[in-house]
């Protein structure tokens, strides 16, 4: 993997926009209405956002083949059986019942785990809860870059680069490789005690991933949101009505309250 070039590496492909402006705003109305604990003024927001930018947003995806040689320790489960005294209408009785155990044994071996097209974020402009989210299936729809896609759109030049990239895909990897280690290990439990995992057949794309950006004002505030331009899927900064959170912890407490008397009346 080359990753020393100071020169800005193109785009392999993209995802085209699904949703123009109009449906963003759509979606955006829906999201708006559907707030709880809302102020009830929010809504007539709804049709008023400031202008929304259609902005491709970097990404990279990455292929590995990794080798994790491993230790750690297997847990095998086993039983003994445990006397003790309890009450039964207020007399005592002994009783006996299964305790459970681990018996902890070494355990050590190698597993080999390939990954293909993990995506990390090519910008830190937004909040990982803001970006766009890509499945497989959007996987399979890329298209090869071709600039005539970007006309009245703009294309953000990726902050994180390669390299750096790679490092946070590695950190993506390492759940799947502990599970893999765990099923090698086997028994009822695990403990992984040192890990070190080796990368080979190393790939990359540089990917533009399609995004609705704007803001609406409430009360002197300004409220960023994003639509994700192929599912709708909206997420940003919302406004709270402390009203409604007051009356709902009320009700709630009275609730609680009734539920009390109810059990103490029964009883």
């Amino acid at each position: 993997m080359q990753a020393h070039s100071t020169r800005l590496i193109k785009p392999h492909a993209l995802l085209p926009f699904t949703l123009d402006e109009r449906q963003a705003r759509d979606a955006f109305r829906k999201w708006l209405h559907g707030l709880w604990f809302a102020p009830n003024e929010v809504r007539r927001i709804a049709n008023g956002p400031g202008p929304m930018a259609g902005v491709y947003v970097p990404h990279w995806t990455y292929d590995a083949s990794t080798t994790t040689r491993y230790t750690g320790q297997r847990g095998v489960w086993y039983y003994t059986t445990e006397t003790y005294t309890t009450s039964e209408n207020g007399r005592p009785v002994t009783r006996t019942r299964q305790v459970r155990h681990t018996a902890w044994h070494h355990a050590q071996g190698t597993v080999y785990v390939a990954f293909d097209d993990v995506i990390v974020p090519g910008s830190d402009t937004l909040p990982a809860e803001y970006r766009p989210t890509v499945s497989t299936e959007d996987l399979r729809a890329l298209v090869p870059f071709n600039e005539a896609y970007l006309a009245g759109f703009r294309a953000e030049a990726y902050a994180v680069g390669l390299e750096q990239g790679f490092q946070a895909a590695c950190g993506l990897m390492q759940p799947t490789i502990d599970n893999h280690i765990r099923r090698d290990i086997g028994g009822d439990e695990q403990r992984i005690g040192s890990k070190a995992t080796d990368y080979a057949d190393v790939t990359f794309k540089h990917l533009l991933l399609p995004l609705w950006i704007s803001v609406f004002q409430y009360r002197d505030r300004a409220f960023r949101f994003t639509v994700d331009a192929r599912t709708g899927v909206v997420h940003g900064e919302r406004p709270w009505s402390k009203v409604k959170i007051a009356v709902a912890i009320i009700a709630a407490l009275v609730l609680v309250a009734v539920i009390a008397i109810v059990a103490n009346a029964s009883s």
